[in-house]
């Protein structure tokens, strides 16, 4: 069968789904991975064939700019001291009034997956119409993707790189949506729109697929979303091209191995207002005497001084490769560190109060449950004190209770079918419907 891998130009977003892309190939199956111009170069990286549809989106631009948003989309946006552009999902929906979660989802259609679709849907349409796949595999924010398919009435899988609080906030936001409402509902009006557009109407089954992939045990995923067929799939590291280095395979120390990494995307992300900056995390990790690998970008690490000893400065470094060798990490939250983390067992202290507040999704409901299994500790000040961290850390190291929840957690994702077998269930579902 042929399938569609499709993206926007998001690498993170698209690099979890390269396993499963994989498998379809090694299953003998017809793979393309489709994305917008500025992916390429990363698509090309993994060996996986890839074409060009639309143009690029300008959304980080936009977010960069502030005043971008109102002018490209005709909205207004906050303009003043604290205020955020809030993107995310909110965690908690059942604490919210529908007028709130209906301001939630403006706010998201207009402000985040328009602003990321508009520039791909005409040409990703026109592309799965030459090349008929028959089924298409998609990230949820590229929403493009299910009108293609069902434009050409095949089956579509939506793939999840992070919690579903998108398909949580839609059921809540619809459930909850009173008969007399006074605005329609813009996911549908938005979506309905680009449906038309390709020849075909929208239904709700373009928001979540006629499967929903998840890659998280069930300790860590959200309760099931009403009307989404979940199938779980187990999470495979993977982290783009990558040489492991050759110092990962000499002798240790003999201390604690702990690996701080914050992230391998945009280093403007980052929160700088959390009271410690690299150098403080660093003497607070280095102060339990553990040696302390530092898996941070260029920039990061250009900001480095004077670092204590037993601190390693390794840069960019393939964590499915480095985290195997450690006893502990710290990092942002994000869900492919805590995932790799996850499978190899290593317990974690997650910061994810280091993330700028716009670009925050679903890292505090992830360590908020990572905690609840014991398989992590969570620092939930917003402001971070070196002792504070010294302690967790220390916690982490000497306690024998977190590197046991690790190890279960870690069974528990490895026993999840793995991307073979998902393969084989995707190709049934291509005779099926």
């Amino acid at each position: 069968m042929r399938v569609l891998i499709a993206s926007h130009a998001e690498k993170t977003h698209f690099l979890g789904m390269v396993p499963l892309a994989w498998a379809l190939r090694a299953a003998g199956h017809e793979v393309v991975v489709a994305s917008q111009p500025a992916l390429m170069p990363t698509v090309a990286a993994t060996g996986l064939p890839g074409v060009a549809v639309g143009r690029d989106h300008l959304l980080h631009s936009l977010l960069a700019s502030g005043r971008g948003l109102e002018q490209t989309m005709g909205l207004a946006v906050p303009d003043g001291p604290g205020e955020e552009v809030v993107l995310p999902g909110d965690t908690h929906p059942d604490t919210l009034s529908w007028d709130a979660l209906d301001e939630e989802a403006r706010s998201n259609v207009h402000l985040w997956w328009k602003v990321i679709n508009a520039p791909l849907v005409d040409g990703l349409v026109g592309f799965c119409r030459r090349w008929r796949p028959d089924l298409v595999v998609w990230e949820p924010l590229t929403f493009a993707a299910p009108v293609a398919a069902e434009s050409l009435g095949v089956p579509h899988v939506r793939f999840l790189w992070g919690l579903d609080l998108i398909g949580r906030a839609r059921h809540h936001h619809l459930a909850r949506r009173p008969p007399d409402a006074p605005r329609p509902d813009p996911l549908t009006d938005w979506m309905g729109h680009m449906a038309r557009r390709s020849g075909t109407v929208f239904t709700e089954r373009m928001t979540r697929g006629h499967l929903t992939l998840d890659p998280f045990p069930d300790p860590l995923a959200l309760d099931p979303v009403p009307g989404v067929d979940r199938l779980p799939v187990r999470y495979i590291p993977y982290n783009g091209r990558a040489v492991s280095p050759g110092w990962l395979a000499g002798a240790r120390s003999g201390r604690a191995r702990v690996c701080l990494t914050l992230g391998a995307t945009a280093v403007d992300r980052l929160h700088t207002g959390t009271g410690l900056d690299v150098n403080g995390l660093v003497r607070a990790l280095a102060a339990t005497g553990a040696e302390v690998v530092l898996a941070l970008t260029p920039d990061q690490l250009d900001a480095l001084r004077d670092p204590p000893e037993g601190v390693v400065a390794a840069g960019p470094t393939p964590l499915h490769t480095l985290l195997p060798t450690c006893d502990a990490v710290v990092h942002h939250g994000g869900v492919g560190t805590l995932c790799t983390a996850m499978v190899h067992g290593v317990p974690q202290l997650v910061l994810p109060q280091v993330i700028a507040p716009m670009y925050i999704y679903d890292e505090p409901v992830l360590a908020e449950r990572l905690d609840r299994q014991g398989a992590g500790l969570t620092v939930r000040s917003a402001v971070l004190e070196g002792g504070e961290l010294t302690g967790m850390l220390a916690r982490l190291l000497e306690g024998r209770e977190h590197r046991e929840a690790a190890r279960d957690l870690a069974a528990q994702a490895l026993a999840m079918p793995g991307p073979g077998r998902t393969a084989h269930t995707l190709h049934h579902l291509t005779h099926t419907g």
